[in-house]
């Protein structure tokens, strides 16, 4: 009878060093887990803050642009109204060759 309860304790010992095993074990792959979701966490924060500082340069290019036009905004008109004055007489100059051509056929 003592023979018996020795074993039941010894397997109750052994049974109850795997479930603490097993629980370190459990503890060990949560820390893992942790570790890398952290890890996932802070490339991904900077991967973000890179693309925000992208974005800002991008914002202040097209802001220096803005500024840049707006100072030089009588030249763009002029120059587009002399572009425009230039298509017009191109038009005109070919209008005036297709009734010279005309003409000289009849």
């Amino acid at each position: 009878q003592t023979l018996r309860r020795v074993r039941e304790k010894r397997r109750e010992r052994e049974a109850n060093s795997r479930k603490a095993t097993e629980r370190l074990r459990e503890k060990e792959r949560q820390k893992q887990r942790e570790r890398k979701r952290d890890r996932n966490r802070e490339r991904q924060r900077e991967t973000e803050a890179e693309r925000d500082k992208e974005r800002e340069k991008q914002r202040e290019a097209e802001t220096e642009r803005r500024k840049r036009r707006d100072r030089n905004g009588e030249t763009e008109t002029k120059r587009d109204k002399e572009r425009q004055k230039q298509r017009e007489t191109e038009t005109e100059r070919l209008k005036q060759r297709e009734t010279k051509r005309d003409r000289n056929r009849e």
